[in-house]
């Protein structure tokens, strides 16, 4: 054992001055590793020395920066620290340490490690956030769908809020909403899932659906994803003396107000609403036909930059169309007033909104149908 143990200092002896910088090196930062200033135009890049201390016993550790122009900044005392840099160029970091003595008997005195390289890159702003949303659009009654959101753009990690949004356009239904129970969901508002996930699951009722998807990012900037789901059920179907088109009970809406037809009046008249997006037309005559329920229809669709919404009231009431936009937003309101039982044509003037869908929604005292509107500039 004391055989080994001097071939062994021997050994240290010759080949110490040549592994010197093998003994101190540094775990960070990386050998040619990449160090993007921030927004700020700062970034901080840290180190951590290391030695082998079977080998030495050493007392201080020192490190040092060289900067793109050439120059050494001072000595930081430390085995752990770091600078921040606001140019962007090639850098090199020294480290040293102070040994107190070593396994050949030598003391007091500096030892180097190797010149590593790294660099500072120019700030690139990320891409905006944006998200897409994956899956079927469309799900058969009692059928699970899945939906899966898809995160561009802006700076990760990214967190995820799900909603969802039942349109009341067809019966639901009996077993409940998610399986169990014996009453379906509410419909015409927005539920919140509890879903912090980029991924969803629900049972279709036979009634539309628009799944909702809030992305957030580590800035905090925000983008809203959705896609409407159609279901199948039994769904009512209108048919008048010009349209013949089924029709979809949603709370988004999408109106605008210009003609109307009754029985009490004769003679033509013409109503100025107040919105700015519609300019109605009333028209009066008796009807042809007996009106039983209440339908909504427009023409043309997809449009450009109006279209004609008509819809039929057996009763009179209260009566309110209003547009929206697919979030559930509203953009206009083009009637909410006692009107009488009739048919009623509305022109829907679109030319200040953006090309998009858009919901027209008729609320009646027998309930709320609604219709897709899509508006192509």
């Amino acid at each position: 054992m004391k055989k080994f143990f001097l071939l062994f200092l021997l050994f240290f002896l010759c080949t110490g001055s040549l592994v010197f910088s093998a003994n101190v090196y540094f775990d960070q930062p990386v050998n040619n590793s990449h160090h993007m200033l921030n927004v700020n135009g700062s970034v901080g890049v840290s180190y951590h020395m290391l030695t082998v201390h079977f080998f030495f016993i050493v007392d201080s550790y020192q490190a040092r920066v060289q900067y793109p122009n050439g120059t050494w900044s001072a000595w930081q005392i430390g085995q752990s620290g770091g600078w921040v840099f606001t140019e962007a160029g090639t850098y090199h970091i020294q480290g040293r340490v102070h040994v107190d003595y070593d396994l050949s008997g030598q003391s007091n005195y500096w030892m180097y490690s190797n010149i590593l390289t790294f660099y500072v890159d120019e700030y690139t702003p990320p891409a905006p956030l944006s998200a897409t949303m994956s899956g079927p659009s469309s799900v058969p009654n009692l059928q699970w769908g899945t939906w899966v959101v898809t995160p561009y753009g802006g700076t990760p990690p990214y967190t995820y809020d799900w909603s969802y949004f039942i349109h009341c356009n067809a019966l639901p239904r009996t077993s409940g909403d998610k399986g169990g129970g014996t009453e379906a969901a509410p419909c015409n508002y927005w539920r919140n899932t509890s879903n912090y996930t980029n991924t969803t699951t629900r049972m279709a009722d036979g009634r539309d659906f628009t799944e909702k998807c809030i992305v957030k990012d580590a800035d905090n900037s925000t983008y809203i994803v959705t896609k409407y789901i159609s279901s199948s059920s039994s769904r009512p179907t209108v048919q008048n003396s010009e349209f013949e088109e089924e029709f979809n009970t949603d709370i988004n809406g999408t109106l605008s107000k210009t003609k109307a037809q009754n029985s009490e009046f004769e003679g033509e008249s013409t109503i100025d609403i107040s919105s700015p997006l519609s300019k109605p037309t009333v028209q009066n005559s008796e009807f042809e036909e007996e009106l039983t329920t209440e339908s909504l229809s427009s023409y043309p669709n997809p449009f450009n930059p109006s279209s004609k919404i008509n819809v039929v009231i057996p009763n009179s009431g209260m009566v309110s169309l209003k547009i929206y936009d697919i979030l559930g937003t509203e953009v206009a309101v083009l009637v909410d007033e006692v009107m009488a039982a009739g048919k009623y044509e509305f022109e829907f003037n679109a030319s200040r909104l953006p090309s998009g869908t858009y919901i027209s929604a008729l609320s009646t005292k027998n309930g709320l149908i609604t219709q897709k509107l899509l508006l192509v500039k």
